[in-house]
């Protein structure tokens, strides 16, 4: 527990506090299932131990097309007693469109989505079988567990037959930004 926490405990202060992770990574979907849009709300803690550190926050969205990389960025650098007013506000403007992917399912559709949006391209080739599979993870309209094995299987048929697709999917979406936090009262 925190100094400030304890205080807060012992005062009989009721706050809603969100922590200061090291290093984190927020994945919103648009609360429309039919519109596909995205936002990847990444910070990281910096600075040195015997100064006060600073949050480097990035918003990341995914565009077609993008010479630069798969996402384009704004970037955002708040002091740590900043953070939590930065952050819930951000994400309070936010909650009309979109909304948080909380579990690891959500969150791999979420960025498989984004992989298909980015370099929708490369799907043309694939088998008929394939593309039925691949659809059947993108549809709103099926349940979450359903995509999820569509997913699943669409990342057999990658590895096994498109193994330049899997390693870009991996290496570009997966690795880098599956790893999420927790956020319980937003």
């Amino acid at each position: 527990m925190f100094l400030h926490q304890e205080y807060l405990d012992r005062s009989g202060i009721d706050i809603a506090w969100m922590g200061h992770p090291s290093k984190a990574n927020l994945i919103l979907r648009s609360s429309n299932p039919y519109r596909y849009r995205w936002v990847i709300v990444q910070f990281h803690l910096s600075g040195p131990d015997t100064h006060p550190k600073k949050y480097d926050i990035s918003y990341l969205v995914p565009k077609k097309h993008n010479i630069k990389g798969p996402f384009v960025s704004k970037k955002q650098s708040v002091f740590w007693d900043q953070f939590d007013y930065t952050l819930s506000s951000w994400l309070h403007r936010a909650k009309r469109k979109f909304k948080i992917l909380r579990t690891k399912e959500e969150r791999e559709i979420a960025l498989w989505e984004m992989f298909v949006y980015t370099s929708e391209d490369s799907f043309a080739k694939l088998s008929y079988e394939t593309r039925k599979c691949l659809c059947n993870s993108l549809d709103p309209r099926v349940a979450i567990e359903e995509r999820h094995k569509s997913f699943v299987a669409m990342q057999d048929a990658l590895e096994s037959r498109y193994s330049k697709m899997y390693m870009a999917f991996h290496e570009k979406f997966l690795n880098p930004y599956l790893e999420s936090i927790e956020i319980t009262n937003l």
